[in-house]
């Protein structure tokens, strides 16, 4: 019986599967004979040689192959590129605010302060000790990673550190900084003179005590400020314009709003006493449509405000520079357990301690490792498509971006030569990002003798005699295309008949036009 069985099962196999075989078989023969792909049915026909239809299934499988290969091309180019850049025509001016204008003074340290200041904090130390205590007050002002190794040198030479060692060290840089009133005499915008210290308000950065023209944020002995005092730019402006006179020998940064100045900016200029210059920078501004979205973070290289939140600045919108702040910050924690003086703590973090004098051995000797890390070979950033918080009939808007600038050529002045960071025009018409597949390429155009593209404006070098001058002229037509440059400190020298760019950090695109005066 077992027997009958099993060969009852192996007879309905067999069955099932001859009869698979003939559908398999009639299928195939339909879609070869009705197929309207060219080529497919001539395969399969009978009255055909075998010459005829080897052929065609060579001619047919080759078109398959080369089919498979542009999906897999166009695939690729999907993920690398997926969006395309193109001009939006329909943009009002209300929607861009001047940049950010920050001024570092090469010495922010007030000495007459300073002799204050010790004698209100340290009234019952010797006078020999007082003299020790000035270079530590004196490198506070100052302070950034660069200089953490020379305020540990100071700390070294203090025979009785207990008096200084129980003082905030961020409190005692406010008290012995340059006040904005010795830092800066004449200011004026849009061609309108006003008050220096109401507009330009302290920031102690990693850059040192600074003094800053339109910061989102500011800074106090005891935390940072939301600036709410915020200066855009309107169409019937008699001039966009920011003139300031420095007394001081100092380092000028230019860049976005809704960046935060540090470690990842160099110098847009650094200013010298007696000198005059002239900044003109183009503004254009960039958003990215809301079908974006449907896009990854890697294919995009970009994110919604509303898909990061940073610890630090939870009200504004994600950008690199508070990023690599909040990275910067949360590191000198974990290697130090303690912050340094010009961060302030969020407030998920208020256990966290500043630093105090037995820490710097600390901080210089994760500042040598950060060094160590940055010789290293490392890939670029590509932010290029960076979303900044504001709302407009549905579509994310960037905010100006950070500035790539041409070092302008230095003139010799007065003593109170001033500093002009100008808009060159109104401001371009906007860079839109659209969710499609495709992509811009740059058109090459012959280039004159002795004349050098510098983004899209044209500078004529021409010959003075034994010198060189730059003359700025507006380009005939003009053709928008992405910007890839890597980050912030790109300088152009400015003598040079061939312009050289260097790149001595990371971050973010630059979609600014640096003009020389």
């Amino acid at each position: 019986m077992k027997k009958n069985g099993s060969n009852r099962v192996k007879k309905v196999s067999s069955e099932a599967y001859g009869l698979l075989k003939t559908s398999l078989k009639y299928q195939v023969k339909e879609f070869f004979d009705n197929s309207t792909l060219h080529g497919i049915r001539y395969v399969a026909e009978k009255d055909r040689p075998f010459f005829e239809k080897f052929m065609w299934f060579c001619l047919v499988s080759v078109g398959g192959v080369a089919a498979f290969v542009i999906i897999g091309s166009l695939w690729e180019k999907f993920q690398t590129n997926p969006t395309l850049t193109g001009l939006d025509t329909d943009f009002h001016n209300q929607q861009v605010f001047f940049p950010t204008v920050t001024v570092c003074p090469e010495s922010s340290f007030s000495t007459s302060l300073a002799n204050e200041t010790m004698f209100e904090e340290f009234a019952k130390s010797d006078n020999e000790i007082l003299e020790e205590y000035l270079p530590v007050l004196k490198a506070l002002p100052s302070l950034s990673y660069e200089t953490f190794g020379a305020m540990y040198e100071a700390i070294l030479n203090v025979s009785k550190i207990q008096d200084i060692k129980n003082k905030n060290l961020r409190q005692l840089a406010f008290k012995v900084g340059i006040k904005c009133d010795e830092l800066l005499e004449i200011c004026k915008y849009k061609d309108d003179e006003i008050t220096c210290c109401d507009y330009f308000l302290p920031l102690y950065s990693e850059h040192g005590l600074c003094y800053s023209f339109n910061t989102r944020y500011f800074s106090t002995s005891s935390n940072e400020t939301r600036n709410e005092r915020i200066n855009d730019l309107f169409e019937t402006d008699k001039k966009w314009a920011l003139q300031f006179v420095p007394s001081v020998s100092s380092r000028i940064f230019v860049h976005s709003i809704d960046e935060v100045s540090g470690y990842d900016f160099r110098p847009t200029l650094e200013h010298t006493v007696g000198f005059s210059m002239n900044l003109l920078i183009s503004m254009k501004q960039t958003y990215t449509t809301d079908d974006a979205r449907q896009l990854t973070v890697a294919q995009r290289k970009c994110i919604f405000p509303d898909e990061r939140r940073l610890k630090y600045y939870k009200d504004d919108a994600y950008s690199f520079s508070q990023c690599m702040k909040q990275c910067r910050l949360e590191r000198s924690h974990s290697f130090c357990q303690c912050i340094p003086p010009f961060y302030v703590p969020a407030a998920a973090t208020n256990n966290y301690r500043h630093c105090g004098i037995e820490d710097f051995s600390c901080l210089e000797e994760l500042y040598i490792i950060q060094k160590e890390k940055e010789a290293r070979p490392k890939s670029q950033y590509d932010l290029s498509l960076r979303l900044k918080l504001k709302e407009s009939d549905r579509l994310k808007s960037l905010s100006m971006p950070n500035i790539q600038t041409v070092r302008p050529v230095e003139s010799a002045g007065s003593s109170g030569a001033s500093i002009q960071v100008k808009a060159f025009d109104s401001p371009k018409v906007p860079i839109k990002h659209y969710y499609i597949d495709g992509q811009i390429n740059a058109i090459n155009k012959k280039i004159e003798e002795n004349t050098i593209l510098n983004g899209l404006s044209r500078l004529n070098v021409k010959n003075i005699g034994k010198r060189k001058s730059f003359v700025t002229q507006p380009p005939r037509q003009v053709t928008f295309r992405p910007i890839q440059f890597a980050p912030y400190a790109h300088k152009i020298k400015p003598l040079d008949k061939k312009f050289r760019i260097r790149s001595q950090s990371e971050g973010p695109d630059i979609i600014f036009e640096g003009y020389l005066a």
